[in-house]
């Protein structure tokens, strides 16, 4: 009968090797180098984008509420007047609050105190029927921080007009 013969083969080298080499040590140091640089530069431009836009939005927000108080003052008043004649000065009656434009220095004062800096334009115009009264007042803000510029209209509502 035959006999059956088993030929031993030696291991391979592979097989042999247990461990990590200097080369595959080196190898992955570098490529998570890579991927952490990559995951830290995208976590910096995200927070300097968030910044951004959270001072953008402040300042939107701190301009929106301004001029809606001033919208609720003139709603509230009897009477909104000019302080003098051709002059950009807004005077509120009910509240003897005064408004004054100054456009060299392109600010908005509240009662000689600064309200709205960089308003590039404040135009008072004139009621119909009474011309020392103001039925709409039209205000441009134009800001660094934000793109566009902020507009708005006033429209003066009045029992007589």
């Amino acid at each position: 009968m035959g006999e059956i013969v088993v030929k031993r083969t030696k291991p391979s080298i592979i097989k042999q090797q247990f461990g990590i080499s200097l080369v595959e040590v080196l190898a992955s140091i570098v490529i998570v180098s890579i991927v952490s640089s990559l995951v830290y530069s995208i976590v910096i431009k995200s927070n300097d984008h968030y910044n951004n836009q959270y001072d953008k939005n402040m300042e939107l927000s701190d301009i929106s509420y301004k001029l809606k108080l001033l919208t609720k003052e003139i709603r509230k008043a009897s009477d909104v007047n000019y302080l003098s004649p051709n002059s950009m000065d807004l005077v509120i009656e009910s509240s003897t609050t005064t408004f004054y434009y100054d456009s060299s220095a392109k600010t908005l004062y509240k009662d000689s105190s600064v309200y709205i800096n960089n308003v590039e334009k404040f135009v008072l115009t004139p009621n119909s029927t009474h011309p020392n009264k103001v039925s709409i007042i039209s205000i441009e803000i134009i800001n660094d921080k934000l793109k566009d510029s902020i507009k708005t209209k006033i429209i003066v509502r009045s029992g007589d007009s």
